[in-house]
């Protein structure tokens, strides 16, 4: 029997469903156990006929970070309250960003503990992430200029993922001691790195 002929159009629709069958089933197995065959056997398809839209186990798994990473960069952008303070915009991108990483510790550590290789795969997510960073850069260098940082841009902004993934993996991995909640530290950090949120200043808790 000939290969059905798609459209265009058809083609990127399949290639997203699978796509979102990968991400389904990574959430279950992890990247380790994942492979183009087990994922068409979910899918109830052809390995062959996944070849066609995923040519490697690589590209499958650049694939679904792309997909994931999107889904942060939405959410993100979506909680940007971009008529307020330079450093409330950072406090917001951060809480978007922590509650994604709480929410999602497998997702998280594929983005940002798994190393990555250079490859011309790679090239096009690794673009996806540094824009996401800059992002952040492009707002801390805001608040530099109005005089609301005495930090460069990209040094606050290095500053806060250094500190944020440094708060994460102790939290994924339950080394806080003495006491100390993720939460708490969380809040005393947000404060050290853009500065008390308004109503803590005025004696109310900044927490969301």
């Amino acid at each position: 029997m000939p290969r059905p002929a798609y459209s265009a159009e058809e083609n990127i629709t399949i290639r997203e469903d699978f796509l979102d069958g990968a991400i389904k089933l990574f959430r279950q197995v992890g990247a380790e156990e994942l492979s183009l065959r087990r994922l068409a056997k979910h899918l109830d398809i052809s390995h062959t006929k996944l070849y066609r839209y995923f040519g490697s186990k690589e590209e499958l798994l650049i694939a679904i970070r792309q997909k994931i990473l999107e889904e942060l960069q939405v959410e993100m952008y979506a909680q940007d309250p971009t008529d307020a303070s330079a450093t409330a915009r950072l406090r917001a991108a951060s809480y978007a960003f922590c509650k994604f990483a709480v929410s999602n510790e497998k997702e998280y550590f594929f983005l940002f503990s798994d190393e990555i290789e250079n490859t011309r795969n790679s090239k096009a997510y690794l673009k996806q992430r540094q824009a996401l960073f800059n992002f952040i850069v492009e707002i801390a260098k805001d608040a530099q200029v109005k005089g609301q940082t005495d930090l460069d841009g990209r040094t606050l902004a290095n500053l806060a993922w250094a500190t944020m993934h440094g708060l994460f993996l102790l939290h994924f991995r339950g080394q806080f001691v003495e006491g100390r909640s993720f939460e708490d530290l969380f809040e005393s950090a947000m404060s050290l790195l853009f500065g008390p949120a308004k109503d803590e200043a005025s004696g109310s808790s900044g927490r969301r």
